[in-house]
């Protein structure tokens, strides 16, 4: 039981060193969780971006997105998508430009 107890304390640490170490990076304008964002364009989907975080650069214009899934929605009714474990995105006007 004790065992438990520390690994439960322990883990619960490590997650706070590495977002605090996060936190230091620079150029970094926000910092999220659990990130999804979608482009509705007359009541339908365009595109959507889910990621497990995201790191917003604002002087770039770019979201640097972790455990990432991105998906557009074609005119036709199919969709097509890309993954990946690290990404960025870069953004105009509230669109997407490029993805690397």
């Amino acid at each position: 039981m004790v065992w438990l107890v520390a690994r439960n304390v322990w883990e619960h640490k490590r997650r706070d060193l590495a977002r605090q170490a996060l936190e230091l990076v620079p150029g970094v304008s926000q910092q999220i969780r659990d990130f999804r964002r979608v482009k509705m364009q007359d009541g339908r989907k365009v595109w959507e971006v889910a990621a497990k975080e995201a790191q917003y650069y604002d002087a770039e214009h770019a979201v640097v997105v972790r455990a990432v899934v991105l998906q557009w929605f074609l005119d036709d009714g199919r969709v097509i998508g890309l993954t990946g474990d690290e990404g960025r995105i870069v953004l105009a006007e509230h669109d997407v430009t490029r993805v690397n």
